[in-house]
């Protein structure tokens, strides 16, 4: 969810953190995302695999730095932690997630089609 648990992750198994990125992160290239991936929806798990597989070279070529999939410098990509917070905070940090989730399911297993 931010920057301390990349940095956790790091610390953990520093090959992991090549592997590792923000869900807001995700949603915030979704745009650049899908125009290289693609909109088409994944129908089963091999074409989820080769989705993913492209999906983390493609966020490795938008990189800023260092081969991390995203800027462990930078807080733009973290959703706060409400722990404490009042429950507009909480409703917020809600939104976030609910808004950066769509956006990194359309990036990982495309646009589903309308029905």
């Amino acid at each position: 969810m931010a920057r301390e648990h990349l940095l956790a992750i790091g610390r953990l198994d520093p090959k992991a953190l090549a592997k590792s990125v923000t869900l807001k992160h995700v949603a915030t290239v979704e745009k650049e995302m899908l125009l290289s991936l693609g909109e088409d929806p994944v129908l089963d798990e091999e074409g989820a695999r080769r989705r993913m597989g492209r999906a983390l070279e493609i966020l490795r070529g938008l990189s800023p730095k260092d081969g991390f999939l995203a800027d462990v410098e930078s807080s733009a990509s973290d959703i706060i932690d409400p722990i404490g917070g009042s429950l507009g905070v909480y409703l917020g940090v809600a939104e976030d997630i609910d808004k950066a989730l769509e956006g990194a399911m359309h990036v990982f297993f495309g646009v589903p089609r309308e029905q």
